[in-house]
């Protein structure tokens, strides 16, 4: 706060989020502390907190404003990501997943791409960021993932597995081998209509449990 009782610009969106959530204590609120263990208990994922989440504008923060979104600096976005997270840990992390499958986007993307991934999220789609694999892990030189160029994009196939959102997101950016190195592909679930894409089974962890930890198979 300064001195005349304002918030500082960098934690005015945070406190405008806590404003909405409500007091995290009421376990009437959307964003309860009780309702995050009640659903962690139940491995059930927090269908009312991320309601509550949407409607207070969290996602909104995971695009630039030059995008039509309210990330306007990394240290505002981390706020309001605290604020979320001391109330529910698995909205934060699911909205994280999105944030890493946009973010190449918005640094590498044409304006086709960064328009259609912020009409995506600002609708309130799922992300995804297709990096590791189940028998590379994090070794992105072992990445088995291939991109074949066509005459208008890319063919892709390959398994990207223990990925955040991997069974619910509307799009994915995926790391995948091609000529003459390794790239990031935008893929657009949404647009393909289910077509080339399998999703794999939720995978059951200790914490987090109602999180989306799994993954999905690109076949063509």
């Amino acid at each position: 706060m300064t001195g005349a009782g304002v918030p500082l610009p960098t934690f005015a969106a945070a406190e405008e989020l806590e404003r909405a959530l409500g007091c995290p204590f009421d376990p009437g609120t959307g964003m309860s502390l009780a309702a995050g263990v009640r659903a962690d208990d139940l491995e059930a994922e927090p269908v009312a907190a991320y309601e509550a989440a949407w409607a207070a504008g969290l996602h909104e923060h995971l695009v630039p404003v030059a995008e039509g979104g309210r990330m306007g600096s990394f240290e505002s976005l981390l706020a309001v990501v605290r604020a979320a997270s001391r109330r529910e840990p698995a909205v934060p992390v699911g909205f994280g997943s999105t944030l890493l499958a946009t973010a190449p986007v918005w640094i590498w993307g044409d304006d086709a791409q960064r328009h259609r991934v912020a009409e995506l999220a600002l609708g309130r789609a799922w992300g995804t960021a297709g990096i590791s694999e189940e028998a590379a892990g994090s070794d992105l030189l072992a990445t088995a993932t291939r991109a074949v160029p066509t005459g208008d994009g890319f063919v892709l196939n390959g398994k990207k597995w223990l990925v955040g959102n991997g069974g619910r997101s509307s799009f994915a950016t995926v790391l995948a081998a091609s000529e003459p190195s390794f790239g990031l592909f935008l893929v657009d679930f949404e647009a393909l209509g289910g077509a080339g894409v399998r999703r794999l089974p939720k995978v059951p962890t200790h914490g987090l449990r109602g999180h989306d930890l799994s993954g999905f198979v690109l076949e063509d």
